[in-house]
């Protein structure tokens, strides 16, 4: 994707053998993005098993709108990270951490994974490669800051009110 039309032509030599990724199928596009989640999600699903890793996943997703509205709920995601980590199970904190940021990484922003999958989906469908306005990945990147500097105000306010 970083290659331009003139380094290409001077590499000629060099990409004969291989394809540009906007020549690859759209599996295999796909899996590119998704391959550093993957080990992720079967680590998790060995320490969790099926139906808590697949529900930990589809509950990140609802989980990263509602810290921002519910004020009791960085508590309370605090407080069950931390019974976890007080009866000794750091492996199952660890796999719902890894999970959580899982679902960060696939909301459809344009510079998260989930942004690069709905691109590569939206350019198979209109056979031609799409991307995302510069300025719409601008602003949601200003905005995704913005989010995560209130995220760690609550997180901290949260970790200082946890009973010791």
């Amino acid at each position: 994707r970083f290659l331009d039309d003139a380094a290409i032509e001077e590499d000629g030599a060099e990409r004969a053998g291989r394809r540009l990724l906007e020549e690859l199928p759209l599996a295999a596009r796909l899996s590119i993005h998704l391959a550093g989640w993957v080990p992720v999600f079967l680590c998790a699903l060995i320490v969790l098993g099926w139906p808590a890793a697949a529900s930990e996943l589809a509950q990140g997703f609802g989980q990263i709108f509602r810290f921002f509205y519910d004020r009791a709920y960085p508590g309370m995601a605090l407080a069950g990270l931390s019974s976890e980590l007080s009866q000794g199970h750091w492996d199952r904190a660890a796999a719902v951490v890894a999970l959580k940021m899982m679902a960060i990484n696939l909301l459809p922003l344009p510079f998260f994974a989930g942004g690069e999958i709905l691109e590569e989906i939206a350019s198979a469908l209109f056979r031609r490669t799409l991307r995302w306005p510069s300025q719409l990945v601008s602003v949601s990147f200003f905005v995704y800051l913005a989010a995560l500097f209130i995220f760690a105000r609550l997180f901290w306010k949260a970790l200082t009110d946890l009973p010791q």
